[in-house]
């Protein structure tokens, strides 16, 4: 494929090779550019020259070896952790759709509310909502909230129950009460789940609909949650974590160790994941 590109096109990808190189060994001299990346050594000092005129890349004191400097960060500041989350879990989420057929969730925590970042909406037979990409929703009345509320660390928890009972805040009133804010988080992990329904806690989300989510951890902490919905005519939340608690949770620990896989593994579409489709035990 390499020959069909243009000049200015092996140029971006010698510049992008360079800069990986940078990035597994910063301080490399022209030799070790040279022998990590094969390209020449003109065609390395004039990617190097161009990068340093960009400010990407500096040279040490002695002159020998180039530096990565900081402004490279802001290269990926478009990408944030929750897009690779996405990236990851989205084919895991349409294999437990086809499992479980009801709309599958994925959300994240972001500015102190969950964002749904990816939805199999489309895809199930059971078109229930319009819950779309990018959808806000609350800390304390939707599954995924409580799921994400109940499973992540003490300090974090404090600071988004702080941020709750602000004036303005959808979850202000429920916040503002401790007691009863405890006593829910409390049954979330004793269930393993978060769920939202017609219940004497909610005061928002659609009367036709429930759902019930998991968190899913990295590096020990929650970074986001996989939940499903359901019409609230057809199954209760008791009925749903039944039936489908075990595919939630294995969806969950199969994107978290897809998550901790290098890469090239992590991003493999297709691999079929073993949803044990007997009734979770609770």
């Amino acid at each position: 494929m390499a020959k069909h590109l243009t000049g200015e096109s092996r140029g971006a990808l010698r510049t992008l090779t360079v800069l990986r190189a940078l990035n597994k060994h910063n301080g490399a001299t022209i030799t070790e550019l040279h022998a990590a990346t094969h390209i020449s050594r003109p065609a390395l000092y004039r990617i190097l020259a161009a990068l340093g005129m960009a400010g990407y890349v500096a040279r040490t004191t002695e002159g020998a070896k180039y530096l990565l400097t900081s402004l490279v960060r802001t290269l990926s500041d478009g990408y944030r952790d929750d897009h690779w989350i996405c990236e990851v879990a989205t084919p895991v989420m349409h294999e437990l759709q086809k499992t479980i057929l009801w709309p599958t969730d994925l959300a994240t925590l972001h500015n102190y509310e969950m964002h749904l970042r990816d939805t199999t909406r489309r895809r199930s037979p059971f078109v229930i909502d319009q819950g779309a990409v990018g959808a806000r929703l609350s800390m304390l009345q939707t599954a995924s909230g409580l799921a994400y509320l109940a499973h992540c660390g003490d300090d974090e928890r404090k600071t988004i129950l702080n941020v709750l009972r602000r004036p303005g805040n959808p979850d202000y009133a429920f916040a503002c009460q401790p007691s009863r804010v405890s006593r829910l988080l409390q049954e979330v992990r004793a269930k393993g789940y978060g769920w939202r329904y017609k219940h004497k806690y909610r005061t928002q989300g659609s009367a036709r609909t429930g759902s019930i989510a998991v968190p899913i951890y990295f590096d020990r902490r929650v970074v986001a949650t996989v939940g499903m919905t359901f019409i609230a005519r057809a199954l209760t939340v008791n009925d749903a974590a039944s039936r489908h608690l075990n595919n939630l949770k294995t969806a969950a620990r199969e994107i978290e160790r897809r998550l901790k896989a290098p890469p090239s593994a992590a991003s493999t579409a297709g691999r079929s994941t073993n949803f044990d489709s007997r009734p979770a035990s609770r």
